[in-house]
């Protein structure tokens, strides 16, 4: 796609009608995921936000790399959009320039607990390797969207919606407990 931000990209999907998960990668490398069916923009994950606001905050970068996945079954956010505060750019429009967004906090360092400290160094790269094995790459990338405080459990949670089949995502959680019990 030649979208040059995400408000374009969205017009371009709005008039094609497609369904599924659009992982969109900005210039600055970070990384967000919106999602469609049959064109209407359902909702959106950027950074450690869901809904109107991943969107708001990504709605001023420039766009480097789009790829869509075809699989409806990735939408895995609470956060839906209104499609009606969603306004696309017409061909005479222009978008407005925004400010980027300050890059997410990276987690602490603090010990691996359910108890609201954030997950050690060890945890992370742990659990970015496992993810790893079940998405690819992407995984570093999405490891780092994750909240500075988030927990163990918290981090599961929000790693395994990232894996679209609901088996493999039970396993990734269970694999991943094992994991971090040993650390």
């Amino acid at each position: 796609m030649a979208a040059k931000n995400i408000l374009e990209l969205i017009a371009e999907y709005a008039s094609s009608g497609q369904t599924g998960t659009v992982m969109v990668v900005f210039v600055d490398n970070s990384m967000g995921r919106f999602y469609f069916t049959a064109g209407v923009l359902v909702t959106a994950r950027y950074r450690s936000k869901e809904g109107d606001e991943a969107l708001k905050l990504a709605s001023g970068l420039d766009i480097n790399n789009v790829r869509l996945h075809e699989n409806a079954d990735l939408v895995r956010s609470s956060q839906l959009i209104d499609p009606g505060s969603v306004i696309v750019p017409t061909a005479a429009d222009a978008p407005s320039p925004v400010a980027p967004a300050a890059p997410a906090p990276r987690m602490a360092s603090a010990a691996s607990s359910a108890n609201g400290i954030g997950l050690s160094h060890v945890a992370k790269a742990s659990l970015s390797d496992l993810l790893a094995d079940y998405l690819g790459p992407v995984a570093s990338v999405i490891m780092a969207d994750l909240p500075a405080n988030a927990n163990a459990d918290q981090a599961l949670d929000m790693l395994s919606r990232e894996i679209s089949d609901s088996q493999m995502a039970t396993r990734f959680v269970r694999d991943a407990r094992r994991i971090l019990q040993g650390i």
